[in-house]
């Protein structure tokens, strides 16, 4: 099964700041399948641990939290020789083992050659015991129950998925008659699909098509131009977050008049 946050696994891979990924998400969201299919697909080996079913592991972790030691022993105890680049290991429901979810800090320090993703309830890494989260030493990424984009890939109907995210662009021209201009951060890390003018002010639109929409562009966007108010179409119901306006991708057209109400 396709999901979007496959490139993002991708890009914490070829990353060369990476550090131990931590992917966050409520149970039964995917996360053990998505990381053994990336750990199949993309590496020679991959060593899968999960702490709720075999509570032994966290034994590997009562010495000490060298890296080299429990990567040694993890070996002997699975039988699979883990190689800086080529194999990763994956410690699941790891929000189970306190040490091992400190352990992801000594990874990132001093066995930085070693690809290493862990996967946890979202609740169950927040309510960790103090001291045992890896501040700092962590990349983290989010996986949210399957949008209805990916389960249009998943059913062969990805040609869907282009219609409806052109739906924005025709909606726009149609009501507004307005040039379509998108911004892009210097360095290009953050992007907004549209910049609409309504009554001789500039507003970012962001469009998301799903139901789980993150706005770090639209939050860049405030950062460095601070407009009145910052608009994203989703699939969701109306809602204002702070200065986000959310909006459904059919109202598209009430734009100006929702955007007058809290610019």
């Amino acid at each position: 099964m396709k999901r979007d946050i496959y490139q993002k696994l991708l890009d914490w891979k070829s990353n060369p700041r990476r550090k131990p990924l931590l992917l966050q998400g409520a149970r039964q969201t995917g996360k053990t399948f998505i990381l053994k299919a990336f750990g199949r697909n993309e590496y020679e080996n991959i060593m899968y641990c999960n702490f709720e079913e075999d509570p032994g592991l966290d034994q590997f972790f009562k010495r000490d939290l060298d890296p080299e030691r429990i990567i040694k022993e993890l070996s002997i105890y699975y039988d699979i020789e883990i190689r800086p680049g080529a194999d990763l290991m994956v410690f699941d429901e790891i929000q189970v083992s306190n040490r091992a979810l400190n352990a992801l800090k000594y990874f990132d320090e001093k066995k930085k050659d070693i690809h290493i993703a862990a996967a946890g309830s979202l609740l169950g890494v927040k309510l960790s015991s103090p001291g045992s989260f890896p501040v700092g030493k962590v990349n983290f990424l989010d996986l949210f129950p399957m949008s209805f984009m990916e389960f249009l890939d998943g059913i062969g109907e990805s040609r869907y998925r282009q219609l409806i995210e052109n739906f924005a662009a025709q909606q726009l021209m149609a009501h507004f008659g307005q040039l379509l201009h998108y911004w892009r951060s210097k360095g290009g890390k953050a992007e907004l699909d549209f910049l609409c003018e309504f009554s001789g002010r500039i507003y970012p639109l962001e469009v998301k098509a799903g139901i789980n929409p993150r706005s770090k562009s639209l939050r860049s966007y405030d950062k460095q131009f601070s407009p009145s108010a910052l608009a994203r179409a989703t699939l969701l119901n109306p809602k204002k977050d702070g200065k986000i306006l959310n909006l459904p991708l059919y109202a598209l057209s009430l734009l100006p008049e929702m955007i007058a109400r809290i610019g």
